[in-house]
């Protein structure tokens, strides 16, 4: 079967990109995406340089990039565009794609199906499979790319995995980024909202099911660097995690609030005498 042909259908987002949950009286709501709540714990710091790297290696690779750009300077809308396709000349976006097209596969592998692989994706999958093997982790198929929400807090996310590993169910997820070192926190609130869910949810018919025991004090994370051929795992700190994730909730609320009062006008000047 083709790959095409086993695309995952996404759950149903409103025009903000909330999840949009049935509620049991049948009304809708949109939920926060967890992974958007946990950007609120990402480095931005390191996210902006390596993004400044990205625009002058492709302002280095095309100089008709960096000519247009000279005539820009004024134009904030023009640099913009000219920056994302510096972006995209530094082959940013083609690791990204990479790593799209691995968490396809990979998917595909754990639900038990056989997906055509391309050769120079044989690497990292020969590297996953090894990996998952040696530490004999385990897939709940029930619970790959499963949907679950958290109605308390109104949160919602796509976990990517369930597995079972030395006789325990955590929470997983596959990460395909070169470098996760900006991104261990991210990935510590995402996995721990994750496991701090109360339902899976099948957006398919608007049920609500039991979110399976797992593990709430650690989380595994899978690594594997797109174009690299190898595969490392970890364990993660859900409970760091946890801690992270109500930050980032206190910080989005602080958001919300303009911390600014206009001074009173000030009085009329007296008339001279």
């Amino acid at each position: 079967m083709e790959l095409d042909e086993q695309r995952r259908e996404e759950a149903p987002k409103d025009r903000w990109g909330r999840y949009l949950i049935t509620s049991p009286d049948g009304k809708q709501r949109s939920y926060t995406r967890v992974t958007t709540i946990a950007k609120a714990t990402s480095d931005e710091g390191a996210l902006k340089a390596w993004s400044n790297r990205m625009v002058a290696t492709g302002l280095v690779r095309r100089s008709d990039l960096l000519a247009a750009a000279s005539t820009k300077l004024d134009d904030k809308g023009a640099l913009s565009k000219i920056c994302d396709q510096a972006i995209e000349a530094a082959g940013a976006h083609s690791r990204a794609n990479l790593g799209t097209a691995l968490h396809a596969l990979t998917e595909q592998i754990d639900l038990g199906r056989t997906p055509e692989i391309l050769d120079n994706l044989t690497r990292d999958i020969d590297a996953y499979r090894a990996a998952i093997k040696a530490h004999g982790i385990t897939f709940i198929r029930d619970h790959i790319e499963q949907v679950v929400i958290n109605d308390t807090l109104e949160y919602a996310g796509t976990l990517a995995r369930v597995v079972e590993y030395n006789g325990t169910r955590y929470i997983a997820d596959l990460k395909t980024g070169a470098d996760l070192s900006y991104a261990w926190r991210e990935i510590a609130c995402q996995l721990a909202m994750y496991a701090d869910a109360e339902h899976c949810y099948d957006w398919r018919t608007s049920t609500r099911s039991d979110m399976p025991t797992v593990n709430t004090d650690r989380g595994i994370v899978i690594h594997l660097p797109a174009g690299t051929g190898r595969c490392d795992l970890y364990l993660i700190d859900l409970e760091h995690g946890w801690a992270l994730a109500q930050t980032a909730a206190a910080v989005r609320v602080a958001y919300k609030t303009k911390p600014l009062t206009p001074l009173p006008a000030p009085a009329p000047a007296a008339a001279p005498a």
